[in-house]
């Protein structure tokens, strides 16, 4: 009989095959290689590699995310369970296997476009209460695309201007996580500043975190990590819905 570490292993590792190493990790607000990381101490079983209250906190998290029930990883692996492949004209092997989602009777959800634009109206902290319109978008997408993810929590935002380009255009539909009030990891935020709301790059470097504009006709900024709390953060993006012009 297979211990609880490599039922938790293969668990894991059936979601890596269907979501992606890095879209879990997203899931959980973490990082790519810490799931491998997991995974492959699980095995081993080597509990000096990782801490087993953190395994176990994530755990219990990505089955409330994905709609699962509470115990669904402690429960072993049954024979043809696991993720089953179908190879069509040659093409690259595609996953089939279905994610339970809570989330069935609705067939579309509906996320709150931001308005940003007319942030100085209000106080920055209630621009989660400030919207231009609801729009609907089919449930099955939103489930898969944004990973289960707790959809209350996502809002829609529009880019201005041109410091994030060449990655996001001005008029790109922004996927932001509210609930997100931190830095967390190193991602593309949104920031509240003195007179402007704005969109920028968040990375990590030594006890450093730097504030980027990826477009580089415009400079960048430092914050120490021991003075992260001065970030005012409204959100983090998780995705982006680009239109460009031909």
């Amino acid at each position: 009989m297979k211990t609880i570490q490599e039922t938790y292993a293969e668990r894991l590792e059936m979601l890596v095959q269907r979501y992606g190493q890095t879209n879990l990790a997203e899931v959980i607000n973490s990082h790519a290689v810490l799931i491998q990381d997991w995974i492959n101490s699980l095995k081993t079983d080597d509990e000096n590699r990782i801490s087993w209250h953190q395994v176990t906190k994530a755990i219990r998290q990505i089955e409330q995310l994905l709609g699962f029930e509470r115990g669904w990883f402690d429960q072993p692996v049954k024979e043809g369970e696991f993720i089953k492949y179908s190879i069509q004209s040659g093409l690259t092997k595609t996953p089939a296997y279905q994610i339970k989602q809570e989330h069935d009777i609705a067939e579309t959800v509906q996320f709150r476009l931001l308005d940003i634009e007319k942030h100085l109206l209000y106080k920055s902290s209630d621009i989660n209460n400030q919207s231009i319109k609801l729009l609907d978008i089919d449930r099955n997408w939103a489930v898969t695309h944004l990973l289960g993810l707790k959809l209350d929590d996502i809002a829609l935002v529009t880019v201005f201007g041109d410091n994030m380009y060449p990655t996001l255009n001005e008029s790109d539909v922004l996927f932001v996580d509210t609930s997100v009030k931190e830095f967390i990891n190193d991602g593309v935020y949104l920031l509240s500043g003195l007179s402007n709301i704005r969109v920028r790059r968040l990375q990590m470097v030594s006890n450093e975190i730097h504030i980027i504009n990826d477009n580089n006709k415009y400079s960048n900024q430092k914050v120490a990590v021991k003075d992260k709390a001065d970030l005012q953060v409204l959100a983090k993006v998780k995705r982006v819905w680009s239109l460009r012009r031909f």
